[in-house]
Parts: C-alpha cells; sequence; structure tokens
C-alpha cells in the first residue's frame, strides 16, 4: 500500500459500550476503596466519547468536592453542572437520556476489568494514530517507520507500551 493511500480518517480503537458500562457501574454501586482506587487510574484521555468525557469529569468533580456517592447525588449533581447546554447542544444528546443509558449499561462487577480495557484501548489509539502519521509522511520502507514509531511511543512517557493483564507480561 502506497503511504498517500493509508486511511487518516478512520476512526481509532475506541469502545462506547465498555466506557458506558465503566460509567455506569461508577454510579450505581456503592464507592470504597476499589473505585477510589479505579478512579485513581483513569483520565479523561482515556474516554474517547466527549460526552463520556464529560462524565467523567463530572463523576471526578463530584470526587473531589465531596458530593455524597450515591446514585440520586450523582445524577443531581450531573443535571446542575456546568457544560450541560453545551455539551447536548454540541453532541446533539440529552444527558437525562445519557444518565439512563449508562444505568441501563452498568455492570458493577467488572469495574477494573473495564477501566483496565479503557487504558489499553488509549494505547492502541496511541499506536494507530501515530502509525497513520508516520505512514502518511513517509516513503521509506516498512522497517525504518515502524522503528521510528516505537521510538516515538517511548517518549511518549505517558502512554506504557504494555497494557495491564496483557498476556506475556
Amino acid at each position: 500500500m502506497n503511504p498517500s493511500e493509508i486511511p487518516i480518517d478512520r476512526t481509532p480503537p475506541n469502545s462506547r459500550e465498555i466506557e458506558g458500562e465503566l460509567l455506569g457501574s461508577i454510579m450505581v454501586i456503592q464507592w470504597d476503596a476499589r473505585v477510589e482506587r479505579v478512579l485513581g487510574w483513569l483520565h479523561l484521555r482515556d474516554f474517547y466519547d466527549p460526552v463520556y468525557q464529560w462524565f467523567f469529569e463530572r463523576v471526578q468533580q463530584a470526587n473531589e468536592e465531596g458530593i455524597p456517592n450515591t446514585k440520586a447525588s450523582l445524577i443531581d449533581y450531573m443535571m446542575q453542572a456546568d457544560g450541560r447546554a453545551e455539551i447536548e447542544k454540541n453532541h446533539m444528546v440529552s444527558i437525562p437520556g445519557e444518565i439512563g443509558k449508562l444505568l441501563s449499561e452498568a455492570v458493577p462487577f467488572g469495574l477494573e476489568y473495564h477501566a483496565e480495557r479503557l487504558r489499553c484501548m488509549r494505547v492502541q489509539r496511541g499506536q494507530t494514530m501515530l502509525s497513520w502519521k508516520m505512514l502518511s509522511e513517509s516513503d521509506d520502507e516498512p522497517r525504518y517507520w515502524m522503528s521510528t514509531c516505537l521510538k516515538q511511543l517511548g517518549k511518549l512517557g505517558e502512554i506504557p507500551l504494555e497494557c495491564p493483564g496483557r498476556r506475556g507480561k
């Protein structure tokens, strides 16, 4: 394949379902050390969907502000949160409708699994985007751009080359 034919416009790896299940789970289970640990693992950039980024940011803010960690308290907090009108307008969503979806998608027993999968997808997104960029800018041999790509990934300190829980670790 000619580097100029690389499909830069494709969507990088992501899973709206896993993002929704994780956020729904955080909203329905009683917060304990396990939820605190998962919130500490995750970053806003782990979420690909901008609407779910907004939800995750609100969950973090609620936690920092000491909002009681009950489903009703979190829903009330999100309904009154800054930026709600903007996110609804820009992404053509209804926050109450999205909250309903999140609650219906909740899988409380898979909290750590879903957090780990999101982090791995962020790594894959970084690798994919960097590969696409390298291919689109290089006429050199594939071996050269792959080694350059791996060097660039290594420089991105924040993106680990190994996913937690991956075989062969």
